[in-house]
């Protein structure tokens, strides 16, 4: 997938979105389609199909989950990546389940920002690693099985 990233961003705070759309339209390969501010608009600009990633806010009037329930079901070809200040196990977990295909911790640079919609525009996924070890280790009885970062000696 060596096109044009369309990427969608929602996010309640109109000057964080300046900020993404910044960052975001400052790299080669990419253009923002649409933004909103809330679920309804999510949902609305999924049905647009007008995008290849969507960046979603948690918490956001009507709820970042909410909105990527709807869309996961209606449009599952949509690559959701939520980029949010909560840093909670379970939610990355409830997303995931959902179908997202990355979760960002805001405080996230522009270059890297930029790099994970790359890496997910072309099928990967992201989850901010610190956050993602966390969530594994809550999701395993025995935390000594885990090995992080390489294999086990």
């Amino acid at each position: 997938m060596g096109n044009l990233a369309r990427i969608a961003v929602i996010d309640d705070h109109a000057l964080y979105r300046a900020g993404v759309r910044q960052a975001v339209e400052a790299a080669a390969g990419f253009e923002i389609v649409a933004e909103g501010s809330n679920a309804l608009d999510a949902v609305e600009i999924a049905e647009t199909g007008e995008h290849d990633v969507m960046l979603l806010d948690i918490n956001m009037p009507g709820g970042g989950i909410n909105a990527a329930r709807t869309i996961a079901i209606a449009h599952p070809q949509t690559k959701i990546v939520f980029l949010t200040n909560s840093e909670s196990e379970a939610n990355v977990s409830a997303v995931m389940q959902l179908g997202a295909r990355g979760y960002i911790v805001k405080g996230v640079g522009g270059r890297e920002l930029v790099e994970i919609l790359r890496l997910v525009h072309n099928g990967e996924s992201y989850v901010t690693p610190s956050l993602g070890a966390r969530a594994l280790r809550g999701m395993c009885r025995d935390e000594t099985k885990l090995v992080f970062g390489g294999a086990p000696s």
